[in-house]
């Protein structure tokens, strides 16, 4: 297993693909992530699968998708999944010419009674089956800068070689054949869960989604959590379960737990159930931090020499209805380069502010009010419509 920090050496990708090594290229920011899936897309030969909870047209998704346009042109197969929920703002037209070259193109879930509650929030890119692309970030101009000065804050890794990346293509696949969601969606979900790919104890592709039910994607982080010295988490919604609150809780105790959380919000309801889990949790030990240059829109978790990156979020949405998709990798190498990504988001937060008794009672009504409706109504209508469905 071979670390890379760079973004764009292609000639040491090359080398993993043919030696069959798998190589890691942490990619610290949106800009990093996407110059990786573009160089990706660009060099492909055989085939490109794109899967991604957000697709928009402007000045990133229309250059992703004329490099796809190409790319089918020249004989790649191209097969592009979105969700029909996340990227309900696309025209009609917007892939015809894609579909005119020779690509297919699905939406994950377009029935509309079912849309809000079941979702493909994964955002994955696999390329002639030997390299991907995996993150946090979804396709809109928001993404594509450095967190800093320009766009929002995320990230992702690339992986290059290895069983690891077969795995991710069989669950892009089983996201593809399954994209019109339903009955037989749900009960093919649910029997292709027992043949999960564990790949090794050093790099795991961990999955959630309706229907799944899979319970080792939070028992692998509450294991983990649990005997960790050193936790460092970037949520962007921070909604843990009580069993995770109790766990960092217990470990700050006796180790460092740091938790990165989006001082400017993209939904007001996930800001204000942010601010009650914290005031709940500010008396335990973890020290809670606010990212004040732009939206902190990254899912990562670094516990020692483990890192958990892709699409999932600290919350009960992520971890049991969207379908969802993480890496657990234990490397140490890896585990430096994230750290030195969470210490330079660290280095433009400010302290967390305690929840003040002086708060009117409107406010702390309208916390706890939007930490029930995601923690408690949201779920709950989804298992209602789950057990419909079955």
């Amino acid at each position: 297993m071979t670390i890379s920090p760079a973004v764009d050496d292609v000639r040491q990708d090359l080398v993993a693909r043919a030696t069959g090594q798998t190589l890691f290229t942490w990619l610290a920011n949106g800009r990093a992530l996407f110059r990786c899936v573009q160089d990706a897309i660009a060099l492909a030969d055989r085939s490109i699968d794109v899967e991604f909870y957000m697709y928009k047209s402007g000045a990133l998704g229309d250059a992703l998708r004329d490099l796809l346009i190409a790319a089918a042109e020249r004989g790649c197969r191209v097969r592009v999944l979105i969700d029909a929920y996340g990227s309900d703002e696309l025209p009609a037209h917007y892939w015809r010419a894609l579909s005119n070259a020779g690509a297919e193109v699905r939406w994950f879930n377009p029935k509309r009674l079912l849309r809000l509650s079941f979702r493909d929030h994964r955002k994955l890119v696999v390329v002639d089956a030997s390299h991907a692309i995996v993150g946090g970030c979804n396709v809109s101009d928001e993404y594509a800068g450095d967190g800093v000065r320009v766009g929002w804050r995320d990230m992702g890794v690339s992986v290059s070689g290895g069983d690891i990346v077969h795995a991710l293509q069989r669950s892009f696949m089983l996201m593809w054949k399954h994209a019109a969601f339903g009955i037989a969606a749900i009960t093919h979900f649910r029997q292709w869960r027992q043949q999960l790919p564990i790949v090794n104890q050093d790099c795991e592709l961990l999955l959630a989604g309706a229907g799944m039910n899979t319970p080792r994607l939070r028992a692998r982080l509450y294991n983990d959590i649990a005997r960790g010295s050193d936790i460092q988490i970037l949520a962007a919604y921070f909604l843990p379960s009580r069993r995770l609150r109790a766990l960092l809780s217990q470990r700050a105790a006796t180790a460092s737990v740091t938790v990165v959380v989006p001082a400017i919000a993209d939904v007001a309801l996930a800001q204000w159930a942010n601010q009650y889990i914290i005031g709940k949790m500010q008396q335990s030990g973890v020290r809670f931090y606010t990212y004040q240059p732009a939206m902190l829109h990254a899912k990562l978790v670094v516990v020692d020499d483990i890192v958990y990156v892709g699409s999932a979020n600290l919350d009960v949405r992520s971890h049991r209805i969207n379908y969802e998709l993480l890496l657990r990798i234990r490397n140490s190498d890896l585990a430096d380069h994230a750290r030195a990504t969470f210490e330079s988001v660290l280095a433009d937060s400010v302290a967390a502010k305690p929840a003040l008794t002086t708060d009117s009672l409107a406010t702390r009504w309208r916390d706890r009010l939007a930490y029930l409706v995601l923690s408690r109504l949201d779920p709950y209508i989804a298992q209602r419509k789950l057990r419909n469905l079955q």
